[in-house]
């Protein structure tokens, strides 16, 4: 893109100083001279579109610079064309109304002539969305010159000359040797009918060198560029248009059409054109299927026609439904991964049904993989990456190191093909190292999340990768920021990325994984299960002695039962604490309880329940430990035993916290350098405590009985006011959603009517010439 100076330079009166590469796109041009005198002056890149009627007789007086000047045609939009100047006149200026058709360019020159392009202008310079640059008289008339100030992003669609032509631009790009193919439609090139666009595919070496190429002139042709591997700016929905290793075939392959352009080997352009039938257009290809799914309108192309051509001429016979020529293509190997799929489905309901849902059950363990890329482990050991899925309930399996060759198939047949930056400065590099995990108890993706994850089937696996983004963070500059660990989203995915990766190692991690799982299953005597969490499982079992209450731990767990165990054993006195009825390699058993606080759990606890609490908490600390995450919910309230402490995984013992039992990590968030491992979520007393107790932590440990009852009638009184589902709040949240949706209306109506005067290029092009023919006659 070229700049412009903050103070241009005034070399002539009305005039500004451009950079001489600047590339202009005049709208509406009527005088023949205009290329001439810009060529004159040093500006080449120039193309001008005329009012048909007018086109004659511009390219006449026009001389050697006739090729500068095109019709407007009438499905002409701006959005669809580049250039660094746009000039605007006549009636053209009516496209100001709607900025966002303008994104492609950096400078606009307005017509000074017109008022309506003028005010239009003049509303988008207070929004700061343009700013004036000054007046120039040196195209032909009186412009005022706008700087756009929002950049437009680097996008797929760009265009190239009109003045080239197809022929040109194969000339150009053969001279260059840029490798690429024109993937479809291009059996009549070289003419491009009006509205249809070249989709082209470019290695990834040369998408620079195209882009460059094609954006030295101003263009009006339009140009989808895909990459090989998904590059940014020359992507589909954030992945490889074509499966990478795919991609490379057909740009290998490719030969040349009588146009010049370089177009795909016959086999390639029909399971290319296929491809894209299924997985791109879906149900809106207008192939037959035999599923119920809705079309959003006719097709673009005629593709079932275009399929049976392309299979006459590759000699192959081909199904013509959609699900027949899906399984063909999978035959062929031409079938993109489950986790390409997942993320064309997106807007494709057609393989939406046909991938169908896989989500498995609620909460049902599961295998994870990670794939760590490699800049990652230049700034964090592994062992960190580990310990921070471990604290997520991740029970390690393996974590191996990829060779190179299991690196290539990792990049090719996983996230679909796309290992670039994405959002971020710099780009995390290609896998390099898999940790293959078991989660037992996947914790439900919150509603917010579902859209963007919609195949997530644990949350702890999204939390795990901004875990690890975090430790990035911490030890880089936000200028070198980069995304670390990729995963994926749920079982089926896990399974399918470790046998792209090594079929072997997929063999070797299924039964290993199946040995993990086997030892968390049920115990024989199991009579219910109260709880599967990220490190243990707890149930009731029958036993010799009545109900007994077993707690299996994982293999990533086995820290946190050394501290139960350890900690039920030297607090065993204290009548809290449940009595060790019987152990194992990895379980042990105490005493079942009826729990009378269960149905409680949501509200306050009874006063002298949450006195005890904190009388049986104190007698912990007196021994000599901190139970770091002491709150409510590790007590029950046996009907005969009365209140009894369980949950002792984070049982540190020692010397206890130099702040005493007050200072201590009961009632204040633990300090993680002193606590290795700490529990997952907020720990503070407000989530923890607060809304059980009533009361803030000093008046608890502190406060009499009647100060104690004063604050849970105050904190009960509050909680009725201002509490989420309060009637008060309720009111205002009503209030407030009907003053949003008013704004939203008039908002609404502002920018239609905006977009109404705005109307197309095309129309106003139109609008355009039909003033201009009758100022002629």
């Amino acid at each position: 893109m070229t700049a412009l100076t903050d103070r241009p330079a005034m070399n002539a009166p009305g005039a500004l100083t451009l950079p001489l590469a600047t590339r202009i796109l005049d709208v509406g041009v009527v005088d023949g001279d205009t290329a001439r005198r810009l060529a004159d002056g040093g500006w080449c890149r120039y193309i001008g579109l005329v009012p048909a009627h007018a086109l004659h007789t511009v390219r006449t007086v026009a001389g050697e610079t006739a090729s500068k000047f095109h019709p407007i045609s009438d499905d002409l939009d701006l959005a669809a064309a580049s250039a660094d100047l746009l000039i605007l006149r006549g009636s053209i200026v009516r496209v100001l109304w709607s900025l966002q058709h303008l994104a492609a360019f950096r400078w606009v020159a307005v017509d000074a002539n017109m008022t309506e392009g003028r005010a239009a202008a003049e509303i988008a310079r207070r929004r700061g969305r343009l700013r004036r640059i000054g007046a120039t008289s040196q195209w032909g008339g009186s412009f005022v010159l706008y700087e756009l100030t929002n950049s437009a992003p680097r996008r797929t669609r760009i265009h190239f000359s009109p003045e080239w032509g197809v022929e040109g631009l194969a000339a150009r790009l053969r001279d260059a040797g840029i490798e690429y193919a024109v993937l479809r439609w291009f059996e009549e090139l070289p003419h491009i009918a009006p509205g249809e666009d070249l989709d082209i595919l470019v290695r990834d070496a040369d998408v620079e060198a195209f882009r460059t190429l094609v954006e030295t002139e101003p263009g009006t042709i339009p140009i989808d560029l895909y990459s090989e591997s998904g590059l940014d700016g020359s992507d589909f929905r954030g992945a490889a248009y074509y499966v990478p290793s795919l991609a490379r075939q057909i740009l290998g392959r490719a030969v040349v059409h009588r146009s010049g352009m370089r177009v795909p080997a016959p086999d390639d352009h029909l399971h290319s054109l296929a491809y894209h039938a299924l997985f791109h257009k879906g149900a809106e290809s207008g192939l037959p299927t035999a599923m119920q799914v809705p079309v959003a309108g006719p097709a673009e192309h005629d593709y079932p026609d275009a399929i049976a051509e392309a299979a006459r001429v590759a000699g192959r016979a081909v199904p013509s439904d959609m699900e027949g020529l899906d399984d063909y293509l999978a035959a062929q190997g031409w079938r993109p991964p489950l986790d390409a799929m997942r993320r064309l489905a997106g807007d494709n309901p057609w393989l939406r049904a046909r991938i169908g849902a896989n989500r498995g059950a609620d909460s049902a363990p599961e295998a994870a993989v990670f794939l760590v890329r490699e800049r990652t482990l230049e700034d964090i050991d592994p062992e960190e990456i580990n310990a921070q899925l471990e604290a997520l309930g991740f029970d390690i399996v393996a974590t191996e190191v990829l060779n190179t060759s299991a690196r290539e198939r990792a990049v090719c047949g996983i996230r679909g093909g796309n290992w670039s930056a994405g959002p971020y400065p710099v780009s995390g590099g290609d896998p390099a190292l898999v940790i293959v995990a078991v989660h037992y108890s996947p914790e439900p993706v919150e509603p917010a999340w579902r859209d963007r994850y919609a195949h997530l089937t644990n949350a702890d696996t999204l939390a795990a990768k901004l875990a690890v983004r975090a430790l990035v963070e911490r030890r880089v500059s936000p200028s070198e920021a980069y995304n670390p660990m990729h995963s994926a989203d749920d079982p089926h995915e896990a399974w399918e990325y470790l046998e792209a990766i090594d079929e072997h190692l997929a063999l070797r991690m299924r039964d290993a994984v199946a040995a993990r799982l086997a030892r968390q299953q049920a115990p024989r005597d199991t009579v219910r299960t109260l709880s599967r969490g990220r490190r243990a499982r707890v149930d009731v079992v029958r036993t010799d002695r009545g109900f007994a209450v077993r707690k299996t731990f994982t293999d990533a767990g086995r820290r946190h039962l050394a501290r139960e165990l350890a900690a039920l054993s030297a607090l065993a006195p204290l009548a809290t604490i449940p009595p060790l009825l019987a152990r194992g390699r990895d379980w042990f058993e105490i005493p079942y309880y009826d729990d009378a606080l269960a149905t409680r759990r949501a509200t306050l606890l009874p006063l002298r329940v949450v006195r005890q609490m904190v009388a049986a908490l104190a007698d912990v600390h007196d021994r000599g430990f901190d139970l770091v995450d002491a709150k409510p919910d590790n007590f029950v309230w046996d009907s005969t035993g009365g209140l009894r402490l369980v949950d002792l995984e984070f049982a540190y013992d020692g010397d206890a916290s130099p702040g005493g039992f007050a200072g201590g990590p009961v009632f204040h968030a633990p300090d993680p350098n002193r606590y290795p491992d700490l529990p997952v979520g907020d720990s503070s007393y407000a989530v923890r405590w607060l809304p059980h107790t009533g009361m803030p932590a000093g008046v608890l440990l502190h406060g009499s009985l009647v100060v104690q009852h004063a604050r849970r009638v105050a904190f009960r009184l509050t909680r009725a006011v201002v509490a989420p589902d309060a009637v008060p709040r309720a009111a205002v949240r009503r209030l407030r959603g009907v003053a949003r949706s008013a704004r939203a209306t008039v908002r609404d109506a502002l920018l239609a009517a905006a977009a109404a005067r705005a109307a197309t290029a095309s129309q106003a092009a139109r609008a355009f010439a039909a003033s201009d023919e009758r100022a002629s006659a």
